[in-house]
């Protein structure tokens, strides 16, 4: 009895420091695969505790590196899990050994979770989506210009160039559709997937490209998801405050999943 008694504080220490320990010893892949896994619905308690991702979850995220810094680096993850593409973008501080969701459904789910959003309000969805004050931190050099750019291009699913494009004028889209013709792919058709394109979502002229704000409003095509309107509220620091979305329409030469 006198025997537990004197172990029972040094076990329970232990114990209390595992996951500490535990996170020194993991290479860098490992920490950020297990921090996406910790916020995977189908995660268990056990498991997010000894820091373990069962095996047949671990190849189903694919990181890759795009920005490298002296005090961090930007990760995006491609997450295969649901059967389409699913990115994030993480935050990882290798002085630190921590991570911060740079975009990621994850703020969407903690923003509705403390109740400042409703699950229906998809208009917010593009504003809870994005870490701003990391955002803001890491971007703070940029122009208003720059900034909002970089926040669509963070949106795309796919690295290819000509999936993505930013929109100012008639002449981007006779580009992206010299690029991407509208015969070439798995095009968005109304007759054979009525029920993924509204037909009044087929764009018939570009008047919305008329009279709109450069300084804070920016319209950018997606090769899955057609184009899109941002509008962005900045502060006098020019730092984002908050992103309004709407949805615009397609060019016709868009696909289903990339």
């Amino acid at each position: 009895m006198k025997i537990l008694i004197k172990t029972l504080p040094i076990l329970i220490l232990i114990s209390l420091l595992y996951p500490w320990m535990k996170i020194r010893t993991e290479v860098k892949d490992y920490q950020l695969k297990m921090h996406l896994y910790h916020h995977e619905p189908f995660s268990n308690w056990i498991n997010n505790y000894l820091r373990i991702i069962p095996n047949n979850y671990s190849d189903n995220y694919k990181l890759t590196l795009i920005s490298d810094s002296v005090n961090y680096q930007i990760y995006r993850n491609d997450n295969m899990i649901l059967g389409f593409p699913r990115h994030s973008y993480m935050i990882y501080y290798s002085d630190k050994f921590k991570i911060d969701d740079l975009l990621s459904d994850n703020l969407v789910i903690e923003a509705v979770s403390k109740g400042l959003a409703n699950e229906n309000e998809v208009d917010k969805y593009y504003d809870l989506i994005l870490n701003k004050v990391e955002f803001n931190r890491i971007y703070k050099a940029f122009s208003r210009q720059k900034k909002m750019i970089t926040y669509c291009e963070l949106l795309r699913t796919s690295f290819d160039s000509t999936a993505f494009s930013l929109i100012q004028s008639a002449s981007d889209i006779d580009n992206i559709l010299n690029n991407r013709p509208k015969s070439e792919g798995n095009i968005i058709d109304v007759e054979l997937s009525p029920e993924n394109v509204n037909p009044s979502s087929l764009l018939a002229d570009y008047d919305f490209l008329m009279n709109y704000n450069h300084d804070k409003e920016i319209y950018f095509w997606y090769l899955d998801d057609g184009i899109n309107f941002f509008k962005f509220e900045f502060n006098n620091n020019d730092d984002i405050m908050s992103i309004k979305h709407r949805f615009i329409g397609y060019l016709g030469n868009e696909i289903i999943h990339l």
